[in-house]
């Protein structure tokens, strides 16, 4: 038989055995109608089987942003001075809250503030960090009210990671604050300034290490009679007396001085102790003091006292403290030494 003739055989049984196969098929479904209304049916499409061309691409134009997304990248940060706002405004503010939070890498600072007038400019502020105070220090400009919740002179502290405290200082500038936060040591931040409702200066600080500042000698943790000391800085590392403030409350006398030093010894080398039946406090070798010259006192509760100085020498000399307690001790980031005598 001629093999054509036996492929036309072939393919005749092909196409008859189909015919009859879905004829079965149709008859067999028609049955079952019914019975698969109500089942549901999954159709899976391999994607490896439609073309590029012909894929649909569903991903959001605009993705939802999460909190990953709006952390800034610390590279941007820096340890140099910075500066937001327009240094040429008069315009006047008021400082309404101060808030500080954790943010991962860095903590965050914000002053929140209000503009006493109408005006579109926004308030210049400084941002730098100093190193013989061991701490950035921020100053706004064109501040009419501050009535943020830290006190002149008082802190908030945060002792976080090397972060310490948000301290305000004293100033004689008219319509400036100046704030400073404490860090164990130099390091990056960033100062950014927004308008979206009310005005937000915030301060970004990328956290130090916390360990630089635990061999800061700190005095004396107990009141005495006995000679006390702190051992810190010289005057070959820029030492100084910077300013002087007092207190008398709940049976303390407090003697308050801002000082400086190196970043390696924040405070300068001091001690206290009686002599000739007078109180005194000694600072053995400084740079530079707030006065030149000699200077009188008279502070409550402990009566009279005279700054004596000579050379690199500056002695406080309290001539009506001559039998209490008293107690020599530090702070830092702002640094700070306090003489505390009992009353």
């Amino acid at each position: 038989m001629n093999w054509r003739k036996v492929l036309a055989i072939v393919v005749a049984l092909l196409v008859l055995g189909g015919g009859v196969y879905g004829i079965y098929l149709i008859v067999r479904n028609t049955g079952e109608i019914d019975e698969m209304e109500d089942e549901e049916i999954d159709i899976v499409v391999d994607d490896d089987l439609i073309p590029d061309d012909l894929m649909i691409d569903d991903t959001d134009e605009d993705p939802v942003q999460t909190d990953n997304d709006l952390t800034p990248d610390i590279s941007d940060f820096t340890d140099r001075e910075q500066s937001v706002g327009n240094a040429e405004a008069t315009d006047m503010y008021e400082i309404v809250s101060i808030l500080d939070s954790e943010k991962g890498d860095y903590h965050e600072i914000t002053f929140n503030l209000n503009a006493t007038d109408e005006n579109d400019n926004t308030p210049f502020v400084n941002a730098r960090y100093d190193s013989s105070k061991n701490a950035i220090l921020v100053t706004l400009s064109g501040i009419e009210e501050d009535n943020s919740s830290i006190t002149p002179q008082g802190a908030r502290d945060i002792n976080t990671k090397g972060l310490i405290r948000i301290y305000r200082s004293v100033t004689t500038q008219d319509f400036v604050s100046i704030y400073q936060v404490g860090v164990s040591g130099k390091t990056k931040f960033l100062l950014e300034v927004s308008e979206s409702n009310n005005i937000s200066v915030t301060l970004k600080v990328v956290y130090p290490d916390s360990s630089s500042s635990s061999s800061v000698d700190l005095g004396s943790d107990i009141f005495s009679k006995d000679k006390q000391e702190i051992s810190g800085s010289n005057r070959a590392d820029g030492a100084a007396i910077n300013r002087l403030n007092y207190s008398s409350a709940s049976g303390v006398f407090k003697l308050r001085l801002e000082v400086s030093g190196s970043e390696e010894k924040p405070l300068p080398n001091a001690y206290a102790e009686y002599v000739d039946s007078e109180l005194n406090l000694v600072f053995p070798s400084l740079s530079k003091h707030m006065y030149n010259t000699n200077r009188d006192y008279t502070f409550p509760s402990v009566g009279s006292a005279t700054l004596l100085r000579s050379g690199e020498e500056s002695r406080y000399v309290f001539h009506g403290v001559s039998d209490r307690e008293f107690k020599l001790h530090g702070e830092v980031s702002p640094n700070i030494i306090i003489l505390e005598i009992k009353l």
